[in-house]
């Protein structure tokens, strides 16, 4: 889904969008996010984690700088 060898180094800031809808199922989205650093995360509600298990570590050692979880 995301390749953690481009994640910018943590003085960089980035912004993560996501491009489509998608669905989280079991423990897919553990780790997901982890590393990432000064970010803005656009379309985090495209996610759909209705089958989802767990989220273990999903933004784990991040510094998100916008994050919308209203929806």
């Amino acid at each position: 889904m995301f390749d953690r060898d481009i994640w910018p180094s943590p003085t960089e800031s980035q912004t993560i969008v996501i491009q489509e809808p998608f669905s989280i199922v079991n423990y897919e989205g553990s780790g997901l996010f982890m590393g990432c650093a000064n970010t803005t995360i656009e379309h985090l509600d495209w996610i759909d984690t209705s089958q989802a298990l767990g989220f273990d570590d999903m933004f784990s050692n991040c510094q998100v700088t916008t994050l919308d979880l209203s929806s």
